[in-house]
């Protein structure tokens, strides 16, 4: 490696080092500047010397002297021309211009590059915020549009829900009625014959709405005397049930689709549960007198 590609290689380690390049620089405060600068580049690694930098600073020198204006001796000689070293200083001198104008345009870029990673972040936050919300309104819009829907079908109800329906004091309230029914067995025909018609009008499946049918047909044995083993309570509780709901005063308006039954279902379950074991009976003995 000759000096020129010393001093280039030298150059260009120092342009990358700002260490090596601050080190160079400050040989200028030594007694022996030159010898300083050399001593620093062999330990940066570059095997430089004193005497070939003052030799290459000559030939560059006379080099630029040809040059200028067309060469010749009598060329007018410019301040700091014959020091190479003071040439190389000025040249370290603007690199680490350029490295703080490098430097600087790195931090803008950096902070350009934060900034839009932060704004991007933001962005993305401020969608994934607006979805959350989204959702969570959703939600809210659900519930309130389920509760709305659950106080209007209560609104239809008069006011009421089915659980607060007090079936037990609607069959007690019938059972005078009952009795009275009872005793005209005209008004119990047209009874039992307008209960077998709204049969299919009540929103019952399964076991509840097949015994309502045995259920008549036990009254209309009790009535005819051909079943007596059976409780008058008994009787007059299904019956209450019937009056109910064939001339009740529903608290359910029937024009309500569906909703104007429910309370149907809620005294027949009842009765039900009054009469389970007597009905059974009647229906073995039912069973037993057809065979």
């Amino acid at each position: 490696m000759d000096t020129a590609e010393k001093i280039e290689k030298l150059m260009q380690l120092a342009a990358e080092d700002p260490a090596l390049r601050t080190k160079l620089l400050g040989t200028r405060e030594e007694d022996n500047s030159i010898s300083s600068f050399c001593a620093a580049a062999r330990e940066a690694g570059i095997e430089l010397y004193e005497m070939e930098l003052v030799s290459f600073g000559e030939e560059e020198h006379a080099a630029m002297k040809r040059s200028t204006n067309g060469g010749g001796e009598n060329t007018p000689k410019l301040e700091w021309q014959d020091d190479y070293y003071e040439i190389l200083m000025t040249e370290l001198e603007m690199n680490t211009g350029n490295s703080e104008r490098a430097e600087a345009q790195n931090l803008q870029n950096t902070e350009a590059q934060n900034a839009q990673n932060t704004e991007t972040q933001n962005s993305q936050n401020t969608e994934t915020q607006n979805s959350q919300n989204t959702e969570t309104q959703n939600s809210q819009n659900t519930e309130t549009q389920n509760s709305q829907t659950t106080d209007t079908m209560d609104s239809q109800k008069g006011g009421k829900k089915m659980s607060d329906f007090n079936a037990q004091e609607i069959l007690e309230n019938g059972m005078n009625k009952a009795e009275e029914l009872l005793q005209d067995p005209s008004a119990m025909d047209d009874l039992l014959v307008k209960m077998e018609n709204s049969v299919s009008d009540i929103p019952v499946a399964g076991s509840v709405l097949a015994q309502i049918p045995l259920m008549i047909s036990m009254v209309k044995g009790y009535i005819q005397k051909t079943y007596t083993e059976v409780s008058p309570k008994v009787i007059l509780t299904m019956v209450s049930a019937f009056i109910y709901i064939v001339k009740r005063n529903d608290l359910i308006p029937d024009k309500i689709p569906v909703i104007g039954k429910l309370d149907d279902i809620a005294v027949i379950t009842l009765a039900l549960k009054f009469v389970e074991p007597e009905l059974e009976a009647f229906k073995t003995w039912r069973d037993g007198q057809k065979a």
